[in-house]
């Protein structure tokens, strides 16, 4: 029995198929069927059945997965209490970045990287929530940064790192002047919206509200980059709903016009995340800690969090 069987164990169980499966685990489809094989073969039993539909782990597989997910979290554990005695002096760092929180942090995280850390270079490869998740798994980055909103996997660490408040956005050309102040999300949900796809973190943020309360999300188009979408609004085809950090510099030259939603409030939360099986080493957690000052400072001071500054 192996650690990488294991891990693939888990990610199958998740994803209920061996296809889905191969794709996040970036492998191919046959490769990964023969490593659950030849653990079913060492194991002597069946870990999953299969149907038409997919795969289902057996009571065995069942077992098997559970008793997995708590070996990687001790393993996670185990390590980072050895790291925290090592030293961070040069090398570098890849991370996965979102688009929306990227063109707000990036310059400000890699000015402060190159003064605090001079011998460490910081590479980025920006992507959809969702990419970036698939990218941790297959180790093509050292950690992402993600909506915690998103499609999450047990086989990832989370960190938040901060939050901002999800407001209802109009072209200040299309306001009334008698319009400002709080909305609810179903006034919010009444006007014509563009919003990001389902994909997208603040997508799935808006929507699993709306289901809580029983309402449904019919946006009149949905574009998957907020620069688009801000460029739509003044043509009066609708209003949108982000986070307030995204729309700040619209806001303050007055072309944006931004409405704090209640009832629920949203809060649009950002994540440092990596896998337990290979967690943060010191010169990716020494560059997590300037990430999470820049998201701090980025942010709403009121939304951040009061958590470590270091990931030891």
């Amino acid at each position: 029995m192996k650690l990488q069987q294991l891990r693939y164990l888990i990610q199958v169980a998740e994803s209920g198929s061996f296809t889905k499966a191969a794709t996040k685990l970036n492998i191919a489809q046959p490769a990964l069927s023969k490593q659950i094989r030849l653990l079913e073969d060492d194991l002597g039993v069946l870990l999953f059945s299969r149907d038409g539909r997919g795969v289902l782990p057996t009571a065995a597989g069942r077992e098997l997965v559970d008793r997995a997910s708590s070996l990687f979290t001790d393993l996670y554990d185990m390590r980072q209490s050895v790291m925290r005695y090592r030293d961070t002096v040069e090398g570098s760092v890849t991370i996965g970045m979102m688009p929306l929180l990227g063109a707000h942090v990036v310059p400000g995280l890699l000015l402060r990287a190159r003064e605090l850390h001079p011998n460490v270079r910081v590479n980025l490869m920006v992507g959809m929530s969702s990419a970036i998740h698939e990218w941790v798994i297959s180790g093509r980055v050292d950690f992402g940064v993600v909506s915690a909103a998103a499609e999450t996997s047990t086989y990832l660490v989370y960190e938040v790192v901060g939050r901002d408040r999800l407001h209802l956005v109009t072209s200040t050309l299309d306001l009334p002047a008698e319009e400002g102040g709080v909305v609810t999300l179903a006034e919010a949900l009444a006007y014509p919206l563009v919003l990001p796809t389902k994909s997208n973190g603040i997508r799935a943020l808006i929507e699993r509200n709306a289901t809580n309360l029983g309402l449904t999300v019919q946006p009149v188009l949905e574009v998957d980059s907020v620069e688009i979408i801000k460029r739509l609004l003044p043509t009066g085809i609708g209003r949108t709903i982000l986070p307030s950090y995204s729309i700040a510099e619209e806001v303050k030259r007055g072309e944006l016009r931004s409405d704090p939603i209640v009832d629920p409030e949203m809060d649009h939360e950002v994540a440092i995340s990596f896998t337990a099986e290979r967690p943060l080493s010191p010169i990716a957690s020494a560059i997590a800690s300037i990430l999470r000052q820049v998201v701090v400072a980025e942010l709403h001071p009121l939304a951040a969090l009061n958590a470590p500054t270091e990931y030891n």
